[in-house]
């Protein structure tokens, strides 16, 4: 457990935070997001339902806004659960 006065910094480089040295929270990358929800069928709904997560929260994450660690632990658990749709993957990978 951290220490409510340990400093919150970032990473320029990556855009995470931190407290202390355990990350906190990072933006997803947003087109590899929408590439994931395509190739699902999946609008913003559908993953806020999938993760079991807010619409805000899975508007931001699909934005490229940063999520804490356990919206991406839950987004990631989603999409594992999910498989592609086959049909979706290969229109997703001609429109590259």
């Amino acid at each position: 457990m951290t220490s409510r006065h340990e400093e919150i910094r970032s990473d320029e480089r990556t855009g995470d935070f931190f407290v202390g040295s355990a990350p906190v929270a990072r933006p997803l990358d947003a087109d590899w997001l929408e590439r994931e929800m395509l190739i699902r069928g999946w609008s913003v709904s559908d993953l806020c339902r999938h993760a079991r997560i807010s619409h805000v929260t899975g508007s931001h994450a699909r934005g490229g806004k940063r999520v804490d660690r356990g919206t991406v632990v839950k987004i990631a658990a989603a999409l594992k659960a999910n498989p592609p749709d086959p049909a979706l993957a290969d229109i997703a990978e001609k429109i590259k």
